[in-house]
């Protein structure tokens, strides 16, 4: 039965490597590497598409492009709202608890296993179509970073937005609010444009939004 004496763990930046040789010194085998992760962004969007195992949509294109230009190793895709709609106009009005409840257990989940991620919100403002989304699933997820953080699984700066940069000036582009990555805003006036993450402030947006 291998044990930690097989391995050490080290950390640099964005990635982490089980290899040897391990922190103890006394370990006298061959160099060998077992593990190499390239830490994922995790993304909390607004509700899911039809995109799944097997298909993408255009939206899942824009964020493979965001985290390979952004030097993310993939991504983790979550949402405020589990439930599967191709806009949030099909959305139902009144929130379904049980599915919402574990989502938010998911979600929870999904840091403490990746707490070293980036944490990027990227809901849009559609978010304010159904009054839920905001009322109950945005802010219980606001509820769970703030006690993660508290508890020091997280910290502030992993929590990230979209903002876009003009190509051609370097001006970056800043919203209020966590676009979504499709926002119309990054391709107006035929400016090239591309998307960076920035920092969130989501307390800030909470209390912006009270």
């Amino acid at each position: 039965m291998c044990d930690d004496n097989y391995y050490g763990r080290h950390r640099a930046g964005m990635y982490e490597c089980w290899r040897t040789p391990p922190n103890n010194n006394n370990y006298e085998g061959p160099p060998c590497r077992y593990l190499l992760k390239k830490n994922p962004l995790i993304i909390i969007g607004c509700n899911p598409s039809a995109a799944n195992e097997e298909h993408s949509d255009p939206t899942m294109v824009l964020v493979d492009g965001f985290c390979q230009r952004n030097g993310y190793g993939g991504y983790i895709m979550l949402n405020l709202y589990p439930q599967i709609a191709g806009n949030v106009g099909g959305l139902p009005n009144n929130i379904n608890n049980e599915i919402h409840s574990f989502n938010v257990h998911i979600i929870e989940r999904t840091i403490k296993e990746n707490n070293k991620s980036d944490i990027l919100f990227a809901f849009g403002q559609i978010i304010e179509e159904k009054d839920y989304l905001y009322n109950i699933c945005y802010n219980d997820v606001r509820n769970l970073l703030t006690r993660l953080i508290n508890d020091g699984v997280i910290n502030n700066d992993q929590i990230r937005k979209i903002a876009g940069r003009n190509i051609r000036n370097n001006q970056i582009e800043t919203f209020d609010y966590p676009p979504h990555f499709r926002n119309p805003g990054f391709n107006n006036n035929n400016v090239e444009r591309v998307i960076d993450p920035d920092p969130f402030d989501f307390e800030a947006y909470h209390i912006q939004n009270h």
